[in-house]
């Protein structure tokens, strides 16, 4: 969950705020997490101050990545990670997955846009009516093969 009306710094930092205060909230280090996240996956605009619900949605889903890397999960589990997207912004998200994944994170991306699966996944289960009706590993997966899959 975001909040819109918030700034960027709290929307991010709202997950490790146990690790950052035991009594009192501490801007500075809400702010300097921030920073190096969103720093990190690239949100345009790039300073925390910003209201949330201003920037475009590209960038708001960046922030709620960011969000949970705080956290320095080993799994990733992203929902629909690209839906509604420009193609920028999607070639961004594309971009920050591929280098989480390549830097041991496991990542688990569940999606209805072939082109999100094809361009994220090594592994492709495809589920039909509540059960696995494919699978698709150490091969090459074309769109056409997928969608027939589904």
């Amino acid at each position: 969950m975001l909040f819109a009306e918030e700034p960027v710094f709290k929307n991010v930092s709202i997950a490790i705020l146990e690790r950052i205060s035991r009594w009192l909230l501490k801007p500075s280090a809400e702010r300097a997490q921030a920073s190096t996240q969103t720093q990190r996956l690239g949100v345009r605009p790039p300073g925390v101050e910003a209201r949330l619900g201003a920037l475009s949605g590209g960038n708001q889903q960046k922030v709620a990545l960011a969000k949970w890397l705080t956290r320095a999960p080993k799994v990733l589990v992203l929902a629909e990670p690209t839906r509604g997207m420009d193609v920028g912004a999607k070639e961004d998200v594309v971009r920050i997955v591929k280098s989480l994944a390549a830097e041991g994170m496991a990542v688990i991306v569940l999606s209805t846009e072939p082109e999100t699966v094809l361009s994220l996944a090594d592994r492709v289960l495809v589920m039909r009516k509540g059960e696995l009706a494919s699978e698709f590993k150490d091969c090459a997966i074309s769109k056409d093969r997928l969608l027939a899959a589904a």
